[in-house]
């Protein structure tokens, strides 16, 4: 892609990154230089995917349990009087 590697100051890790870390964070470093990048294309987008715990947000939670529905459990309840 013509994209110099990160360093590892760039990336904020001693030792070799996770290759799940550094796709993201190369992502992120470069955001804004490829005008064809989704970002650059659909700026206002959104996801669309339930919203499971109903906490108004998309967590990573809320994404595996769409991608891997099989997989999610039941949803955890707080205990009584809330999570301390």
């Amino acid at each position: 892609m013509g994209i110099p590697d990160l360093t590892r100051d760039e990336l904020g890790f001693r030792e070799p990154a996770p290759l799940w870390f550094y796709i993201l964070k190369e992502s992120e470093q470069n955001l804004g230089e490829d005008p064809l990048s989704w970002i650059n294309v659909e700026p206002t987008w959104t996801p669309t995917i339930p919203d499971t715990d109903g906490d108004e947000k998309i967590t990573m939670a809320d994404l595996l349990k769409f991608a891997v529905p099989e997989q999610a459990g039941p949803p955890v309840q707080p205990p009584p009087g809330g999570w301390s």
